[in-house]
C-alpha cells in the first residue's frame, strides 16, 4: 500500500473533454500513488483550483478557451507545484520544452505517454527557477531565444546561446562547448541541438558536428577538408556539407 504521505495530488486543467478523460482514467486505475484533486477547463477553473487545492502536480493544457497555460501559471497565488504540460504541439514544440527543462505530455494520450511523463517528473522536479523556464520557452516558441536551459545530471542551468562555440555528438548525448572552455554532456543528440540552434547561425558541417560560425576562423580545402575556429579546435566537414558551408560562408563574408 503507498503510504498517504507519498501520494502525489494532482489537478487537471484542459478544455478537451476527450482527453482530460482518457487522463483521468489513466491516473486513476494505473498510477496508485496518485490522488487526482479536480479537473478545469479554463484560465479561470485553473486559477481558482490551484489556489484554494494547492496540488503537487499539474497537468496543464497549454491552449484553452480564456487564454494559456501560461496565464495561469503567472496569475496564480499558490506557486508550489509542478507542471506537466499537455500538448499537441508539433516536433519544433517538444523539443524547445526539452530544452526549456520542462515536463510535457504529448496528446494523443496513452499509457506509455502517461507514464513516460510521470517518471520524468519523478526523476527530475523542475519548478524551482521556473520563470526563465517559462521565458526560455516562450522566447523558442516565438523564435526570440537568445537563452537556453541544458539539463546535466547534476540540475540545470541557464546560458546564453552565443557563449557555445560547437556541439559534438557522443552516441545519444552531445558535448557543448563554450566559450569559456567548459564542456557539457547533455543527454539529447544532435539533431535536437540542431532543429533549436540553427536559426543562431549553427551549422551542421559533419554528422556529429554542428558549429556556431560565429566562431568560424578558418577554412581548409585539402583533402579532408575542416574548419579552425576560433578556439583553434580543428572541424572536419563531410563532403556534403561543403556546398552549405561554403554558400554560409559567402553570405557571412559579404557582411564584413
Amino acid at each position: 500500500m503507498t503510504n498517504i504521505k507519498s501520494k502525489i495530488r494532482v489537478v487537471i486543467i484542459d478544455d478537451e473533454e476527450v482527453c482530460s478523460n482518457s487522463l483521468t482514467l489513466l491516473l486513476k486505475n494505473e498510477f496508485p500513488e496518485i490522488v487526482l484533486l479536480g479537473i478545469g477547463k479554463s484560465v479561470q477553473e485553473g486559477i481558482s483550483l490551484i489556489n484554494h487545492l494547492m496540488p503537487d502536480l499539474v497537468f496543464l493544457d497549454i491552449a484553452l478557451p480564456d487564454g494559456n497555460g501560461f496565464d495561469i501559471l503567472e496569475q496564480t497565488s499558490f506557486k508550489n507545484f509542478e507542471v506537466i504540460f499537455t500538448t499537441s504541439f508539433n516536433d519544433f514544440a517538444i523539443q524547445a520544452f526539452e530544452f526549456s527543462a520542462l515536463h510535457y505530455l504529448l496528446k494523443p494520450i496513452t499509457l506509455q505517454k502517461v507514464k513516460s511523463a510521470i517518471q520524468r517528473y519523478n526523476n527530475f522536479k523542475t519548478f524551482d527557477g521556473i520563470d526563465y523556464k517559462l521565458n526560455t520557452l516562450k522566447d523558442i516558441l516565438n523564435n526570440k531565444n537568445d537563452n537556453i536551459v541544458l539539463s546535466t545530471l547534476q540540475g540545470f542551468s541557464l546560458f546564453n546561446i552565443s557563449d557555445i562555440i560547437r556541439c559534438e555528438a557522443d552516441t545519444q548525448y552531445t558535448n557543448v562547448f563554450f566559450n569559456d572552455g567548459n564542456v557539457l554532456v547533455i543527454s539529447k543528440n544532435l539533431n535536437i541541438f540542431e532543429s533549436i540552434l540553427k536559426s543562431h547561425s549553427f551549422l551542421r558541417i559533419h554528422k556529429s558536428h554542428l558549429v556556431n560560425m560565429k566562431y568560424f576562423k578558418k577554412y581548409v580545402k585539402i583533402k579532408p577538408s575542416y574548419m579552425v575556429l576560433k578556439d583553434n579546435s580543428e572541424i572536419p566537414i563531410s563532403d556534403r556539407s561543403k556546398p552549405l558551408l561554403l554558400d554560409f560562408i559567402s553570405g557571412f563574408a559579404d557582411k564584413i
